[in-house]
């Protein structure tokens, strides 16, 4: 599912047009990016949490080479699901 669906699956369930379903729907990631961007997890009861994480500097060995080269520091995203969201996806 792609954001165009999921646009189209919530105006279907809420009798919103899809131009403001849209709205609500990008607001919703521009605050949970600036959240991120802000190092705050964002927590979502019954869905799961996203949590902002370091990566510590590594070294890594090239596939194809076999060098070896530096990955520097950064910071990513992960996405813990909820004990129900598991659930819901293993009943199915």
């Amino acid at each position: 599912m792609n954001k165009k669906n999921l646009v189209d699956e919530l105006a279907k369930g809420t009798g919103l047009t899809k131009v403001e379903v849209s709205a609500v729907v990008e607001g919703f990631m521009s605050i949970v990016s600036k959240a991120l961007q802000d190092k705050e997890s964002v927590e979502l009861r019954g869905f799961g949490t996203f949590v902002p994480v370091h990566r510590a500097p590594r070294r890594a060995r090239d596939p194809i080479s076999g060098d070896i080269r530096p990955i520097p520091a950064k910071w990513t995203v992960i996405f813990r699901p909820a004990p129900r969201m598991k659930n819901a996806v293993n009943k199915r």
